[in-house]
């Protein structure tokens, strides 16, 4: 059999060498693309599932019909329900200073996002009221890269 022709109708034709592309798109889907939007101007996508609130917004909602869910601003507040502090780079080199990373979700939320909460080490704490700082409206790209850090709130 030659490389030209199939035994079968539904066999792979295999031809060597290599295909150069151009670039590749990449298309978020609406529920997507509705997140980036929002996170462009300055909001936190999530979820509503019925009455539950999901972070990140997913293309479907974890229910058993797997139906499709409405992204929305979530407003707040937010909360830092883990912390943790990093004093070492992926190396084991000493920071100049630690960073705080944190799971931050919402009230009654599933789900939630990680980040870094600019605050010194020993003022954050596990339960504590955050609120996003984004990156100037010019630098945004619609990815959560675009929430540049959280920020403890007065309580």
């Amino acid at each position: 059999m030659s490389w030209w022709k199939r035994a079968l109708p539904g066999d792979l034709v295999h031809f060597p060498g290599s295909q150069e592309v151009d670039h590749y798109l990449y298309t978020p889907g609406l529920h997507g693309l509705k997140a980036a939007e929002l996170l462009k101007a300055g909001k936190v996508p999530g979820m509503l599932c019925g009455d539950q609130l999901i972070l990140p917004p997913k293309t479907f909602c974890p229910d058993e019909r797997l139906s499709e869910g409405e992204v929305v601003e979530v407003e707040g507040p937010f909360i830092a329900a883990l912390v943790t502090v990093i004093h070492e780079d992926f190396y084991g080199r000493k920071l100049e200073e630690p960073q705080v990373l944190a799971f931050i979700t919402a009230q009654g939320a599933i789900g939630g996002y990680i980040g870094v909460v600019k605050a010194s080490p020993g003022d954050v704490y596990p339960g504590m009221r955050v609120r996003p700082v984004f990156k100037p409206e010019e630098e945004r790209t619609g990815a959560i890269t675009d929430i540049a850090y959280w920020e403890p709130v007065a309580d």
